[in-house]
């Protein structure tokens, strides 16, 4: 998600934010394939913000269960040893779903997923997306600073919770899809989400002490920069 104005996270070393080791070196990990994508190019603006990365990647680990950590971690240190960039990948997959014709002019090919690898994808995918869409509908302010929750909002210049969402989850391993598949139905059989629970994280990490209160800053954001036609729920 952007961040609500004001509260932006003061940039500086990537540094650990929970001291969980295995958690620490997940986002050391990433962060050394994060910031080597497109290596030889001019940089991106993200790509400079390390402490940034750091917090919103930790507030979606937060989210997860150990046996999946764990499981990722695994993937994470297998794909350096096979010289593989999993983020690249990452964004090879959204690619192809938004910008296909650049992605068979780029010649990179991202590993398909196996067959099991892609119903889990599929499933999770979808958990993700509707419970993205109910925080939508509670959070209607919140959800001007997300993406578009399904791929019907992909375009040229904003990619979908869907399309990124499927994008990264196709780069994790079975083993890590079935341990995050296990903890989602946990989950979900409490009336709880990972998905709900790694947005309130990333507020945390904005600052806010919940939901209701991130809600209430965006509200009047929304209405102090865009009047009251700027009403998620009155916008045509």
């Amino acid at each position: 998600m952007d961040t609500i104005v004001g509260h932006e996270t003061t940039e500086g070393g990537r540094s650990s934010q929970g001291g969980d080791a295995l958690m620490d070196e997940l986002i050391e990990r990433e962060w050394a394939m994060f910031s080597t994508v497109n290596e030889g190019h001019e940089k991106v603006a993200c790509q400079e913000r390390p402490r940034t990365f750091d917090q919103m990647r930790r507030a979606q680990f937060e989210s997860w269960s150990a046996e999946a950590l764990e499981s990722y971690l695994n993937d994470l240190r297998a794909a350096e040893q096979e010289g593989r960039n999993l983020v690249t990948e990452k964004y090879l997959h959204m690619m192809r779903a938004t910008e296909p014709e650049n992605y068979e002019r780029l010649g990179q090919v991202a590993p398909t997923p196996s067959p099991r690898a892609s119903q889990l994808v599929d499933e999770l995918t979808c958990a993700m997306v509707r419970d993205t869409d109910e925080l939508a509908e509670s959070y209607p302010y919140l959800s001007v600073f997300i993406r578009p929750a399904t791929s019907a909002g992909d375009s040229s210049v904003d990619t979908s919770f869907e399309t990124y969402t499927r994008g990264e989850l196709m780069t994790y391993s079975e083993r890590t899809l079935e341990a995050l598949a296990r903890h989602q139905r946990e989950l979900a059989a409490q009336g709880r989400s990972m998905t709900r629970e790694a947005f309130q994280n990333t507020l945390r990490y904005q600052g806010f002490s919940s939901l209701d209160e991130a809600e209430e800053e965006a509200r009047r954001q929304v209405q102090t920069l865009g009047g009251n036609e700027a009403c998620p729920d009155c916008a045509e």
